[in-house]
C-alpha cells in the first residue's frame, strides 16, 4: 500500500480570502484531482468552494475527476 501524498493546493482571489494562501493536504494514493477537491470539501465542510475552485495540475487545467495524482513535482 502506498503512503499518503502530501498536495500543497495554492490559493488565490475570493477562494484565498475564505481559507488560507496556502494549504497542505493529504490524499491516499492512487488519488485523483477529484479525491484532492473531495478531501477539501471534508475538511473545509462549513465554506462555498464551488464556483470559487480552478483545479490546475501543472500548467494545464485538469477536470475534477480526470488527472491522477502521481506524486512527481511539477
Amino acid at each position: 500500500m502506498l503512503s499518503p501524498m502530501r498536495v500543497a493546493v495554492l490559493c488565490f482571489g475570493r477562494l484565498r480570502e475564505l481559507l488560507a494562501p496556502e494549504i497542505v493536504i493529504e490524499v491516499a494514493l492512487p488519488a485523483t484531482v477529484g479525491d484532492l477537491w473531495r478531501a477539501l470539501r471534508e475538511r473545509y465542510p462549513g465554506k462555498t468552494l464551488d464556483g470559487f475552485m480552478r483545479l490546475m495540475w501543472t500548467r494545464h487545467g485538469a477536470p475534477p475527476g480526470g488527472a491522477a495524482l502521481s506524486g512527481e513535482r511539477r
